[in-house]
């Protein structure tokens, strides 16, 4: 179950919300194993998204599991 009141909060502007809760719903997702992260190098960091003023990035591993995950959070 998600928790909402860790998503939204009302003072904040509306795009810093739809990020905060972005990140949240895939670091979920991540956290459960059903998206996996993109390795930076062999022993490096792992991405799953980035956020820019405007724009979105995301990362992960191209399979069907992958694509429907994101395809449900959005």
């Amino acid at each position: 179950m998600v928790q909402w009141e860790r998503c939204l909060n009302p003072k904040e502007g509306l795009d810093r919300v739809i990020h905060s809760s972005f990140s949240f719903l895939l670091n979920l997702a991540f956290n459960n194993g059903v998206f996996k992260e993109t390795q930076i190098c062999r022993r490096g960091l792992g991405l799953t998204h980035l956020f820019f003023v405007d724009n979105s990035m995301i990362f992960g591993e191209a399979s069907t599991m992958g694509v429907m995950t994101i395809k449900d959070i959005i």
